[in-house]
C-alpha cells in the first residue's frame, strides 16, 4: 500500500485530470479529494487568521480519519488537494509537517500550467506563477521531510492526452 499526493491550482485542471488518471491507470486505488472533505463554504467564511488555523486543524483531523480508514483496506491511496490556498491574508499552507510525518506519502505530483498561455491579465498571471512557486517550495519541503520524490508535470492544454499519459505513468511508477 502506497500513498500519492497530487496538488496544483484549479487553473491547472487538477481535479479533472486526477479523476481521469485514477480511472485509467488500472490500479486498485482509494481516491480522496480535499473537496469531498471540506466544502466551498469552509473557504468562503474565513474572517481572520484564526479561522484559517481552525480550517487547517479541521482538514488535518478529517484527513487522518479518512486516511486511517483507507489504509486498513490495504489499497493504494491517491490524495488530491491543495498544499496552499490564496486568502485575503496571503497564501496559507493547509498541510503541516506533522501530517506528512504521520502518513509518509511515497510521492508528490504537482500539476502546473504556464500562466502565459492563459487568457488572463498580467497581474493574475504573476499571482498564479507566485502561487505555483510556493507550492513547489512546499512540495520540496514535504518531500525532504519524508524522503519521497516529487514530480512537476506541466499541463499542455493543447495536448491533454499526452499530459494524462504523463500523470498515469507517474502514478504507475510510484504506486507499483
Amino acid at each position: 500500500m502506497k500513498i500519492l499526493m497530487v496538488t496544483g491550482l484549479d487553473i491547472a485542471e487538477r481535479d479533472s485530470l486526477t479523476d481521469i488518471a485514477v480511472k485509467r491507470c488500472r490500479l486498485e486505488i482509494n481516491y480522496i479529494k480535499f473537496s469531498d472533505l471540506l466544502s466551498e463554504k469552509n473557504f468562503r467564511n474565513l474572517k481572520n487568521t484564526e479561522d484559517l488555523n481552525k480550517l487547517k486543524t479541521l482538514l488535518k483531523k478529517q484527513m487522518e480519519t479518512v486516511l486511517t480508514k483507507h489504509i486498513k483496506k490495504n489499497k493504494h491511496i491517491v490524495v488530491n488537494g491543495y498544499f496552499t490556498i490564496k486568502t485575503p491574508y496571503g497564501i496559507f499552507p493547509l498541510l503541516s509537517e506533522s501530517f506528512f510525518h504521520i502518513f509518509k506519502p511515497n510521492g508528490i505530483i504537482i500539476l502546473e500550467t504556464d500562466p502565459e498561455n492563459e487568457l488572463i491579465d498580467q497581474s493574475t498571471k504573476k499571482q498564479i506563477k507566485e502561487h505555483q512557486d510556493i507550492n513547489r517550495d512546499q512540495a520540496e519541503l514535504f518531500s525532504t521531510y519524508v524522503g519521497c520524490p516529487f514530480k512537476i508535470i506541466k499541463i499542455d492544454k493543447n495536448n491533454i492526452r499526452e499530459t494524462l499519459n504523463k500523470i498515469i505513468e507517474t502514478f504507475r511508477m510510484i504506486l507499483r
